[in-house]
């Protein structure tokens, strides 16, 4: 009981009152005294900002690295395609490996065309034929070889090309210097004017024959270009110029036969 009275007095006592009235003052007064913590939270939040947006760009930045890598990673994985020769898939057309080779075919074939051509000049340069050529390629690989049969080939043309050139007395001046109508050296000089005047006849009968024949080869030449250049522009006028060609040709025989073919491309 005295216990309880003592709680009860401490209760109610002045004392007690003062107390909850500070307590009460102290508690009006901290919004006041915050201001500090305030600020102070403030920063925090902030810092906890810049934390949070790191936290966000860092997880993007390795997830595009990431990425990357993961491309990088199927590039250099992807297995490489197989060389397609039908539909060229595989690589751009250009520089696809059949492409090149097509390419390197081509220039070999054209290198090739253009020495052919350069024979084939150089044999209407100078009025050789196909065997005559043959016999001389054939003759100086016998003479890398074979010298003995070599010579057995090429014996009858030296015998002739120096009797051609002057150098080897002709039958009809042996004779007339077995004879003494002559003598060697009046001979031996006669044979050499003889076939330097020969030797410019040839030539200028060869000069002839060669103008004569280019001259025949374009014409020739200018008369299918005129025939075919005729035909174009009839087929392009004329829809039904193929169903007549038939009858043209024939007409166009007929003429030939009756006036001869033309020798030029206004004939």
């Amino acid at each position: 009981m005295a216990e309880d009275a003592i709680e009860l007095d401490l209760d109610s006592s002045p004392g007690s009152e003062t107390l909850d009235a500070a307590v009460e003052a102290k508690a009006e007064a901290a919004p006041a005294e915050s201001s500090p913590a305030k600020d102070e939270l403030t920063e925090r939040e902030q810092l906890l900002q810049v934390v949070k947006d790191v936290g966000v760009k860092a997880p993007e930045a390795a997830a595009s690295s990431a990425d990357k890598g993961a491309e990088a990673g199927s590039t250099a994985e992807k297995p490489a395609k197989e060389v397609d020769n039908e539909a060229f898939t595989d690589v751009p057309f250009h520089k696809h490996p059949r492409f090149r080779e097509v390419l390197r075919q081509r220039d070999t074939y054209r290198t090739d065309a253009e020495r052919y051509q350069n024979v084939e000049t150089f044999l209407q340069t100078n009025g050789l034929s196909g065997d005559e050529a043959a016999d001389g390629l054939r003759i100086m690989g016998l003479m890398k070889t074979d010298p003995v049969k070599a010579w057995q080939e090429i014996k009858p043309t030296i015998q002739n090309l120096l009797i051609a050139a002057g150098e080897v007395l002709p039958d009809d001046l042996r004779s007339m210097v077995a004879q003494g109508q002559m003598t060697q050296e009046a001979a031996q000089e006669m044979a050499r004017t003889r076939a330097r005047a020969d030797s410019v006849e040839r030539r200028s009968t060869w000069e002839r024959q060669s103008a004569e024949q280019r001259y025949y080869a374009q014409t020739a030449q200018a008369i299918t270009s005129t025939v075919t250049d005729w035909q174009a522009d009839r087929e392009r006028a004329d829809p039904n110029f193929q169903a007549k060609l038939p009858r043209i040709q024939r007409e166009i025989a007929y003429l030939q036969m009756q006036e001869g073919k033309p020798a030029t491309p206004q004939g």
